[in-house]
C-alpha cells in the first residue's frame, strides 16, 4: 500500500471510543464501515455545532461512491439504524449528525423549530445564534456541560450571540478560560451599557484597566 508507512506528521480523524467498540463488537458488512468510516471524516471537518454533514455530500463524495455505488442508501440506512448517526431534515438539507446529547435535543427538537425565514432557531432572530455562542466557548474555553449550556442559553436572552462571542474573546484575551469570567464581562456590561465592537477591540490604556480590574475581582471572590 502507497500509504505507508505514514510520515512523522501525519493527518488524522477524531473517532469516538464508542464506535470503535461498537465497529470491534459488532458484525457490520464491509459497506457499512466504509460509510462510517468516511461519515466521520467529513463530520470531524465539520464547522457547524452540532457538527454535522449533508446526505447530498456524501452521495456524491468520491470514495463512496467508487466504493458503495448503489448500496450507498442501504449503508447509510444501516449506519443510522445501528445509533452512531441521527439522520434530520429533508431534500437539500438532509443532514447526519454524530448522536451526541446535543445532537438529538436538536434533533428532537427540530420539529419546533422555525423555519429559517421566519425566525431563528431556538426562538432567537439569527438562526446560528447559539451555534456560534455554543461552538465558540467549546473552540477556545472548554467542552460544554449541561449547566454550563443553559447558562450561554440564558445569555442569550439579554445579549446577541456576536456579544457573547466578543466577551469570550476577552476572557481568552485575558488568560481567564471559564464561563465565570465571561459571565462577568456580559454583567458589567448589563450594568455599563455594551461597548461598540470597535471599542472593545481598542487597546487603550482605558480598555485595559477595565479589564485588569475584572480580572482582580473574580480572584476576590474565588
Amino acid at each position: 500500500m502507497t500509504d505507508f508507512p505514514l510520515p512523522d506528521e501525519h493527518g488524522s480523524t477524531s473517532v469516538p471510543n464508542a464506535i470503535i467498540a461498537a465497529l470491534s463488537r459488532d458484525e457490520t458488512d464491509k459497506e457499512t464501515v466504509t460509510l462510517i468510516l468516511r461519515t466521520l471524516w467529513w463530520l470531524d471537518r465539520s464547522r457547524s455545532y452540532p457538527k454535522s454533514v449533508r446526505v447530498a455530500d456524501l452521495r456524491f463524495d468520491r470514495i463512496l461512491v467508487a466504493k458503495l455505488g448503489d448500496l450507498f442508501e442501504h449503508a447509510l440506512d444501516v449506519a443510522v439504524s445501528t445509533g452512531m448517526f441521527l439522520k434530520n431534515g429533508s431534500g437539500a438539507n438532509e443532514k447526519i449528525f454524530l448522536n451526541t446529547e446535543s445532537a438529538a435535543r436538536l434533533v428532537a427538537d427540530s420539529d419546533e423549530l422555525p423555519e429559517p425565514a421566519s425566525g431563528g432557531w431556538d426562538g432567537h432572530s439569527n438562526q446560528q445564534a447559539p451555534a456560534d455562542a455554543y461552538r465558540e466557548y467549546e473552540k477556545n474555553i472548554a467542552p460544554l456541560t449541561p449547566m454550563i449550556r443553559e447558562s450561554v442559553s440564558r445569555a442569550l436572552q439579554d445579549f446577541t450571540d456576536q456579544q457573547i462571542v466578543e466577551a469570550i474573546r476577552i476572557a481568552v484575551e485575558n488568560e481567564a478560560r471559564n464561563w465565570s469570567y465571561v459571565s462577568a464581562v456580559l454583567r458589567k456590561w448589563n450594568r455599563g451599557g455594551v461597548p461598540h465592537e470597535s471599542s472593545t477591540r481598542r487597546e487603550s490604556g482605558e480598555q485595559r484597566l477595565s479589564e485588569g480590574e475584572l480580572r482582580r475581582y473574580l480572584e476576590r471572590q474565588q
